[in-house]
């Protein structure tokens, strides 16, 4: 099995489309995400002079929510607290902004860590990353499909178990798409200096399963029937932008919205599980849906090998 692995490494590592583009790709996008609004929280903006008139009865979390704002160095709002009439007042001489009749609840991080919105484009920048090694493992699987090339009329008719094949393929694909991403993510940590506060290992470890996630895939959509190359690639191309879309990469409210409307698409993105993991150690502080959403992942990479392994098993040609 090991030498299986280390002769798949190196062929991988001389396909140029495999080692550049999964691994370079993402750093550009990420390096365009930090010029575009990775700094925002260092923009001068103007203070705005706000009026909060307290109801009776009113809770006060919100309050305390303005309080930190106010006093975390950025002078983003200055409140006062002032009665309806005096609010109004000021409103007219143009002296405060903004009345706010404090009566509703708004959102705050469970965790009690800053919510940067702009974090949910990198998080889920991460998740594509974990996705791409789909055409990693998509390349895999075409080496053990007798019908398409020479390699793999060679490779199925020996005896080695097709099993032992699909694992070492997985392996090898999958340790090049881990390597990816943790690249990926020493970049935008270290070099960025993007603020992760989450512990490394528990990044490692949401990394290590979507990187497996993404080969399972690439080595299922590989494995399909007859079924030519190009419309497989069309089909792993497809799903792995439609779910990093989904989990925020181009609108960082998509992933709440689709949290608000169909909940289970949430919870059968691959892409989805690995952004909100990221979440529950940088934001939430939630280990159990960490972990729930880690064991997801392990499940449907298990179910996606084990099927993938039935369909090449059954796999029979005229003549190689």
């Amino acid at each position: 099995m090991l030498h299986l692995i280390k002769y798949n490494l190196l062929v991988k590592l001389k396909n140029f489309a495999t080692t550049f583009w999964p691994l370079i790709f993402p750093i550009l996008l990420g390096t365009m995400f930090y010029f575009a609004f990775g700094n925002i929280d260092d923009a001068d903006f103007e203070t705005v002079q706000v009026g909060i008139v307290k109801e009776e009865g009113a809770d006060t979390l919100f309050l305390m929510f303005l309080d930190q704002i106010e006093n975390n160095g950025n002078h983003l709002i200055a409140a006062q607290e002032l009665s309806e009439s005096a609010a109004l007042t000021k409103l007219e001489n143009e002296e405060i902004s903004g009345i706010n009749q404090q009566e509703t609840l708004t959102e705050v991080s469970l965790g009690g860590q800053t919510i940067n919105g702009s974090a949910q484009f990198f998080y889920a920048l991460i998740a594509m990353t974990c996705l791409y090694g789909c055409f990693i493992g998509f390349g895999s699987a075409i080496t053990l499909q007798a019908n398409l090339t020479a390699l793999a009329a060679r490779r199925c008719v020996t005896p080695t178990h097709k099993l032992k094949l699909i694992l070492s393929e997985q392996i090898a694909s999958f340790l090049l798409g881990y390597f990816d991403v943790i690249v990926l993510l020493i970049y935008l940590r270290y070099i960025l200096k993007l603020d992760f506060q989450g512990k490394i290992g528990s990044m490692l470890l949401i990394s290590f399963f979507g990187s497996l996630i993404g080969v399972s895939i690439g080595i299922f959509v590989g494995s399909l029937g007859k079924m030519k190359e190009g419309g497989k690639i069309g089909i792993i191309l497809g799903f792995s932008m439609v779910c990093s879309f989904l989990s925020g990469l181009m609108n960082n409210t998509m992933k709440d919205l689709v949290e608000k409307n169909m909940p289970v698409i949430n919870r059968i993105n691959p892409a989805a599980l690995i952004s909100d993991a990221f979440y529950c150690i940088n934001v939430y502080d939630d280990m159990s849906r960490y972990y729930r959403n880690l064991f997801t992942l392990a499940v449907m990479s298990i179910t996606l090998v084990t099927a993938s392994f039935l369909l090449i098993r059954r796999e029979s040609y005229d003549s190689i």
